[in-house]
């Protein structure tokens, strides 16, 4: 497995998205996945850029505590990997 796709299923795996890795995101005519699971899509989308900064605007709307925390923890331990 080559690192890209390594990193992808890394990306997927550590944001719980397994469930829907091949599920359309949606829009206003698809439902598509779940309001959690767009929330999560969207860090996996900017964990997946070499940018050495995030900026990540209210990724925790609409999440419980447990998603979010799970969710900080996982851009610090890619944070962490990416050194």
């Amino acid at each position: 497995m080559d690192r890209e796709n390594f990193t992808e299923n890394l990306t997927i795996e550590g944001l719980d998205l397994s469930v829907c890795a091949d599920t359309f995101v949606g829009n206003d005519d698809v439902r598509g996945v779940s309001g959690g699971q767009r929330r999560r899509v969207t860090v996996g989308e900017m964990m997946q850029g070499q940018n050495p900064v995030a900026c990540a605007d209210e990724i925790s709307t609409g999440l419980d505590a447990a998603v979010t925390r799970d969710i900080v923890d996982n851009i610090v331990t890619f944070s962490k990997a990416a050194k």
